[in-house]
């Protein structure tokens, strides 16, 4: 009407811009350094949106999340490095949240994630504040406490040609991590999501046979995935073979798949190893038997 201003709650669907402008009033300064730090007020509308697209409805059906996993890792590379952090580091808790079809989604990107050379360049270094990854109160089980050893196990790891890195401080190793971390999940569901992410991933970085012995300034993310997982070599095995014992049988052939890329990225394959996939040859699953017998010829043909 004539001689009234627009205002912001006039100019978009109602519910929208409050949201907005309540994080903007209480997001600090650019020169702040405490913790409760947010994205700059300008940018806070996209990294909102994102999260929303992360929470978002149908996250149970697989295309959903394909087509949602594209459209986040396509907007990340244009986000600033600070409020790209800030995100990852939300994707981070969304791995321990109730709902399992966030966690699959969360895993699902965190794949895709680790594979961008934006997120090694920017973000491989320890940061000057530890990453907050306050677990979600869960009823106790053997899986969330074996996957708390590994976590604590895998805190501080020395790279080769590197030096040493903490997770609970350095963005892109914590994008590692907790991939791996995701191998023990109380849901089936995600314990196989998990497994064949990182099993595809590792055979990527077979395929690619990326040369580490290079200075790691030119690094690109092939190159420091395979850097980190030679490191992490001990948990990334040890997570497989317990999953090679797994109610179910996706997650038994994915980890056969991911435990085959993690031998011949560090060979060679040890007796125990050969003694389990030598048991896998006679599962009740027929697909777990063919994988498990290809499996141990190519490791035993080297």
């Amino acid at each position: 009407p004539r001689g009234r201003s627009l205002t912001p709650s006039r100019m978009t669907p109602r519910g929208t811009m409050p949201s907005v402008m309540k994080i903007m009033k209480y997001t600090a300064s650019p020169n702040t350094t405490s913790k409760a730090r947010l994205p700059r007020p300008v940018l806070c509308a996209a990294v909102g949106m994102l999260q929303k697209l992360s929470t978002s409805k149908g996250l149970e059906r697989a295309d959903a999340r394909t087509r949602l996993a594209l459209v986040v890792t396509e907007c990340l590379p244009v986000l600033p490095v600070f409020e790209r952090a800030y995100f990852i580091r939300f994707i981070l808790q969304l791995c321990r949240s109730k709902k399992s079809s966030y966690r699959i989604f969360a895993v699902e990107l965190l794949s895709s994630i680790t594979l961008s050379d934006w997120l090694w360049a920017d973000h491989s270094d320890n940061g000057p504040e530890k990453i907050d990854l306050a677990r979600t109160p869960v009823p106790p089980s053997e899986e969330a406490d074996i996957e708390i050893q590994l976590q604590r196990s895998s805190e501080v790891i020395h790279i080769p040609g590197v030096g040493q890195r903490d997770s609970s401080r350095c963005i892109s190793l914590a994008c590692v991590t907790t991939l791996f971390g995701r191998l023990h999940d109380r849901v089936p569901a995600v314990r196989a999501r998990a497994a064949v992410s990182i099993s595809e991933s590792l055979l990527l970085l077979l395929n690619e046979d990326a040369d580490i012995d290079q200075p790691f300034q030119s690094w690109t993310a092939l190159h420091w995935l395979t850097a980190t997982t030679k490191a992490l070599q001990h948990e990334v095995s040890l997570s497989f073979r317990r999953r090679l014992s797994d109610k179910r049988a996706t997650v038994r052939r994915a980890a056969i798949s991911g435990l085959s890329s993690a031998i011949m990225l560090s060979p060679p394959p040890s007796p125990a190893d050969i003694r389990m996939l030598g048991e896998l040859c006679n599962d009740s699953s027929v697909t777990v038997r063919k994988s498990a017998g290809e499996t141990l010829t190519s490791l035993l043909h080297g």
